[in-house]
């Protein structure tokens, strides 16, 4: 019979959430250091930071944010990001330095978790990357969450991704997310549309 069963030290850190809410929250945070330690291999990391999504843990979570620095893998601090409890203002500025990470699998889920939070910087946070984000699709997923966020910061961001952005399909959304807010301001911003090189973006011109 094919062995399956992880290594016991891994097998502990999976099942703390499921099995032992309280021994859990009893870690230390040096514990948690240890289990994200570029020491253990890249697939023991991967899973001890998604035991974080097992359930609240500052203790986890702070230790994750300060080994997210050492992490060599960006698939691994993409999922640091994702384990990040975005309900908690006190978390953002973690969620805002992840958007400079040198990858846009990283950046990606930071503008995510962003728009989750719904915290009231989220919208000035990504308004301010849109028009510096070099990947275009993220630049996609920046301006479907500003569309989703609303206010005049991502209407005005979205206004000028829809007038000056190089890729089609980023004026789309723009466009697109311009008409999700639906206030004057963003229909207004939305007739510019009428005169885009694109046909699927001149069709959202009211």
């Amino acid at each position: 019979m094919k062995e399956t069963i992880k290594p016991l030290r891994v097998a502990a850190i999976l099942g703390l959430g499921l099995l032992s809410q309280s021994s859990a929250f009893a870690r230390q945070p040096q514990e948690w250091t240890q289990d994200f330690s570029v020491s253990h291999s890249s697939s023991d990391r991967l899973d001890a930071v998604k035991s974080v999504f097992q359930g609240p843990n500052s203790r986890a979570h702070l230790a994750l944010e300060q080994a997210f620095s050492q992490e060599p893998r960006a698939s691994i601090r993409a999922w640091m990001v994702r384990a990040e409890d975005h309900s908690k203002p006190g978390n953002i500025p973690f969620l805002e330095s992840a958007l400079q990470d040198a990858s846009v699998q990283v950046r990606e889920a930071a503008i995510v978790a962003l728009g989750e939070s719904k915290n009231a910087s989220a919208a000035k946070d990504l308004a301010a990357l849109l028009p510096t984000e070099p990947d275009s699709g993220a630049r996609i997923t920046i301006a479907f969450w500003l569309g989703f966020l609303g206010g005049s910061q991502a209407t005005a961001a979205l206004s000028q991704s829809l007038a000056q952005d190089k890729d089609a399909n980023v004026r789309l959304q723009a466009a697109q997310s311009l008409s999700k807010i639906n206030t004057f301001a963003s229909r207004s911003a939305l007739k510019q549309a009428a005169k885009d090189t694109d046909s699927r973006v001149r069709g959202m011109a009211p």
